[in-house]
């Protein structure tokens, strides 16, 4: 695991000096991701300079050090990740006569590119990645990310013929070149989702290489254009799906499932380090954790933490599983103060603004794990690829209210609801919603009027956008909003297919990719310690999505499959329990031990967000929060993760918004 920098100078407009400086900088600045060895490497003549922080997890010797040129010569690349097939390859190419100097996955990649070429590779590597690869021969430059979209890779151009790309976005920032202004869009995208969705990113002109694609740079025509293309894409996989796979019974399924996570457990652990599981006690950590037992010659090191406060400490369940399989457990526990005392730290590790406030828990079981192990595997995308979310369920129940009820009434339910007195919707809401609980809300009034916005949605698609999206529009106005391809996607091309089968799909190209893996990337980055997803496999995703069987998910069932795998293993009285997220009391911290930060970051925001947010909607909101008037803990997070973000990360006055900021000169 690494971090990884570069410039492209078209014009060859920049000297040898200035590109080992810029590129050493930007290298610099990612020296948490990889705080093992850094690399440089300057060709004026092809205005090209690459750099690479190393962690090293396999080949720790100086054989693995980066930037690395293929046995040929052809090929120069800086490579951030894991491949996890590489012995596969490499006993391939030993076949055809390829000799080895050490033992690294990117060596591999490189030998194989000088036998196969770019894209034949391409398709045959199982890894998360993103690398940079120089092909002198044909005169090119590649950016990758793997398929799903593990690994982080930003690009810019900075000025006309100078290209820049970087693991985060500060990478970017720390070059003598960059100059941008805040996105408003990517801003209003951030309050509206929590996370700034790809191709998009906080700043103008900076973008994300989507999951699944190549970006390609021609070097000998000097033109400043790039091209990109998929290698591999999820749309493509269920366009050719035929349902040839639709006769499986679930036993046969179960099983296949169960080899398939199987054979991707065991690629992942393979290092030349300590490696170890993170341990919630739910379905997808507890089928990770015992498989990788009994594929184990001795106890695997599992890591859990606990919270002092009972409501929202699955620890306990953890540690019942940790013990019945056999591992060696460490379990730590925090309080209030210790998880509130990491607030301020987050600007400093999603360096991009982020507001899934699990990243504060994330992040402290990382830095506790890094104390035992380099090496984790994460129980994440089981919700995604399973069916897990329990969203899922409210969006049919949204659905099916929505279907008894004329278009008329549906488009006017929102103002039909702020008729009512309060005191009659509150009563309304908890007769309606006296079983659950609707996500991030608190009152039953709160309630009533989240699921009157959802039901007036035109569609099932535009009822789930509405479900899973914030108040960023209202927060800040006269932006466009850019609704990720994936709604689209699944208007055009996936209409017939299942409710369920379309959310799933969303969640795969939007909340996947731009939260949940940027939240363990970033935390387990931030203390060198690497993070292995084996839930998303691309064989096992493939296999999946290949049948609508496992899709067919009705409300309060989902993950059948991985429950079926995991009785296998598990006795079910020590998994049959409601389904719990990495939460924290965000109302109540922001009224209590967060109240001062937040004070002071919502009244210095008043003069920096000035025309961009709605000052007088902030301090409504913050007013009705604090005297417990209404729960607006999730607007008021985004807020604050954004001001925290600017705060930390520029020191620029109001007016240079607009006009661009500087962030290194």
């Amino acid at each position: 695991m690494c971090g990884i920098a570069g410039i492209i100078d078209t014009r060859l407009t920049l000297s040898a000096e200035t590109l080992q400086t810029d590129v050493s900088r930007m290298t610099r600045s990612l020296r948490h991701r990889g705080p093992d060895h850094e690399g440089t490497w300057i060709d004026r003549n092809l205005g090209l300079a690459l750099g690479h922080r190393r962690l090293s997890i396999i080949d720790l010797s100086q054989d693995g050090w980066q930037p690395m040129g293929s046995p040929s010569g052809r090929y120069i690349t800086v490579f951030n990740g894991e491949i996890y097939n590489h012995r596969e390859l490499r006993r391939e190419l030993v076949k055809l006569g390829t000799k080895f100097a050490g033992t690294s996955d990117t060596e591999v990649m490189l030998a194989a590119m000088d036998q196969w070429g770019f894209e034949r590779t391409l398709k045959m590597l199982n890894g998360m990645f993103a690398f940079g690869l120089l092909d002198r021969e044909g005169q090119t430059f590649h950016l990758v990310r793997d398929r799903i979209g593990e690994k982080p890779l930003y690009y810019t151009w900075v000025r006309p013929g100078v290209f820049l790309f970087a693991s985060e976005v500060r990478g970017l920032r720390c070059n003598s070149c960059f100059s941008a202004s805040i996105e408003r869009d990517g801003l209003a995208a951030f309050l509206r989702y929590g996370y700034v969705p790809a191709p998009m990113s906080i700043y103008e002109g900076v973008k994300k290489l989507a999951p699944g694609t190549s970006l390609t740079l021609s070097i000998d025509s000097r033109a400043a254009r790039e091209t990109i293309k998929p290698y591999w894409s999820l749309l493509d996989l269920l366009s050719s799906d035929h349902g040839a796979m639709d006769s499986q019974d679930e036993t046969e399924l179960v099983n296949q499932t169960e080899d398939l996570l199987k054979a991707s457990i065991n690629l992942r652990m393979f290092a030349d380090v300590p490696v170890g599981v993170f341990l919630s006690g739910g379905i997808d950590s507890s089928t990770i954790a015992a498989m990788l037992q009994t594929l184990s010659s001795r106890p695997i090191k599992t890591f859990t933490m606990g919270f002092v406060d009972t409501r929202y400490d699955e620890a306990p369940h953890a540690r019942d599983i940790a013990n019945y399989v056999g591992a060696e457990h460490h379990e730590i526990y925090f309080s209030d103060t210790d998880l509130t005392g990491t607030v301020p730290l987050l600007a400093s590790i999603y360096d991009e603004p982020f507001a899934d406030s699990s990243a504060i828990p994330t992040s402290l079981l990382a830095r506790f794990a890094r104390e035992h192990v380099a090496v984790v595997l994460s129980g994440d995308g089981g919700d995604e690829l399973f069916g897990g979310y329990d969203r899922y369920t409210w969006a049919q129940i949204f659905s099916k209210w929505a279907s008894r009820m004329p278009w008329q009434v549906r488009k006017l339910l929102p103002a039909i609801v702020g008729i009512f007195p309060k005191r009659a919707v509150d009563y309304a809401g908890a007769a309606l919603f006296h079983r659950s609980t609707a996500p991030l809300l608190s009152s039953n009034m709160g309630k009533v009027a989240w699921a009157a916005d959802i039901i007036s949605g035109v569609d099932d698609i535009d009822r789930y956008h509405r479900l899973v999206k914030g108040p960023g529009q209202a927060l800040i106005p006269e932006t466009v909003e850019r609704v990720p391809t994936a709604y689209s996607d699944v208007r055009r091309f996936l209409c017939n297919r299942g409710f369920t089968e379309q959310m799933m799909y969303i969640d795969s190209l939007t909340y996947l990719p731009d939260d949940i893996l940027v939240k363990v990337d970033r935390a387990t980055m931030a203390v060198a310690l690497e993070a292995r997803v084996p839930l998303l496999d691309p064989v096992l995703i493939e296999f999946l999505w290949s049948t609508r069987r496992h899709r067919q998910v009705q409300p309060h069932s989902g993950k059948w499959i991985l429950k079926a795998v995991l009785a296998k293993y598990i006795p079910e009285c020590l998994t049959d329990r409601p389904k719990s997220g990495f939460g924290v009391p965000l109302a109540r911290w922001l009224r209590g031990p967060l109240q001062a930060w937040a004070g002071d970051l919502i009244e210095t925001s008043k003069g920096a967000t000035n025309g961009y947010l709605q000052k007088r909607l902030v301090d409504t909101l913050w007013a009705e929060h604090l005297s417990g008037q209404a729960d607006h803990s999730s607007a008021l997070w985004r807020l604050l993760m954004f001001q925290g973000w600017l705060q930390h990360n520029t020191s620029i006055p109001e007016a240079c918004w607009a006009h661009g900021i500087s962030a290194c000169g």
